[in-house]
């Protein structure tokens, strides 16, 4: 019985060390050189990411996090592996870009991994610096007796830019009183309150 116990221990003793033989190796760390041709932009505005590494090995695999790859080539001079992509910024905001590479040396089972990450910030253009009502239509309203009690408005809501542009923001509805010609009325945009001036009662 102790016979057989320990041709069962010899050969669990035998894979064990087969098994460590054959596990692959960690993987060798690389550097990445990333560069950003900008690390702050406007909205609509566009980067371009380059990111290059000493080539190591025969094959490789690398991706893009947050950014469009557009193409990776061996430079046979530098004998380096040379990947670009591109970011557009669509909202404010602060992006972090990540490249990683993994390099496979021939048959034998060594890879090279190197990783490399880069912040772009993405800032609003302008700014609002208040509001505009258009397109007022004004319904008559009365009392029981049939008197006239004021006005019911309604108007296209826009946001006022900094640079000039206006951005339809919805619709708002105020009123006028009797004799009211014009009036001043309050709105809130992005958490702001911002007074439209002026804003005149055309005739029904």
């Amino acid at each position: 019985m102790k016979k057989v116990i320990s041709i069962i221990l010899v050969f669990v003793f035998l894979l064990a060390m087969q098994t460590i033989a054959i596990a692959a190796p960690a993987p060798k760390t690389v550097d990445v050189l990333l560069d950003a041709s900008s690390t702050t932009i406007k909205v609509g505005q566009e980067v371009t990411l380059t990111a290059t590494t000493d080539k190591q090995g025969s094959g490789y695999i690398d991706s893009w996090d947050e950014a469009e790859k557009i193409d990776t080539i061996h430079d046979t001079e530098a004998e380096t592996y040379v990947s670009t992509a591109k970011f557009t910024g669509i909202t404010p905001g602060t992006y972090t870009i990540t490249y990683e590479i993994t390099m496979s040396s021939g048959k034998s089972d060594v890879t090279f991994n190197g990783v490399k990450s880069v912040e772009i910030t993405v800032v609003q253009d302008s700014k609002i610096k208040g509001a505009a009502i258009y397109n007022v239509k004004v319904t008559p309203t009365y009392n029981p007796n049939g008197h006239l009690t004021g006005y019911d408005a309604e108007g296209d809501l826009y946001a006022v830019w900094d640079n000039g542009d206006e951005t339809y923001y919805g619709k708002v509805e105020f009123n006028f009183s009797p004799n009211q010609e014009s009036r001043n009325y309050d709105v809130i945009i992005e958490g702001v309150t911002y007074t439209v001036k002026d804003i005149q009662r055309p005739a029904n």
